[in-house]
C-alpha cells in the first residue's frame, strides 16, 4: 500500500543563535567574541541575529567575506537587525 499524503509539509529549522550586541555594550562589553562564539556553535545553513545600537557595517563585511548571506534593516525603535545565513558546507 502506498504511504499516505496528509496535506501537510514537514519544514526543517536551521538552528539560531541571537547576540544582543546593544545590551552587552551597555554593559561595556564588547560584543565581538560573543559574535564569533555564537558562529561557531551554528552548524552550515545556521541563521545568526544580532541587534545593535548602530549599523554594524565592518561585521557585515566580515561575515559576506565568510560566504554568509547577510541582510541588515534600521528598526523602528532606532536599533539595526543583522541577519546571517551560514553559507552550506561550512559550520
Amino acid at each position: 500500500m502506498p504511504p499516505r499524503r496528509t496535506g501537510k509539509m514537514s519544514v526543517v529549522m536551521k538552528p539560531t543563535e541571537h547576540v544582543d550586541a546593544s545590551a552587552l555594550l551597555e554593559r561595556d562589553v564588547e560584543p565581538l567574541e560573543e559574535i564569533l562564539a555564537a558562529l561557531e556553535r551554528l552548524p552550515a545553513g545556521g541563521r545568526l541575529t544580532v541587534d545593535a545600537p548602530f549599523r554594524p557595517m565592518p561585521l557585515e563585511a566580515m561575515l559576506t567575506g565568510r560566504g554568509c548571506a547577510v541582510t541588515v534593516e534600521h528598526r523602528g525603535d532606532g536599533r539595526w537587525r543583522l541577519e546571517a545565513v551560514l553559507p552550506e558546507g561550512v559550520g
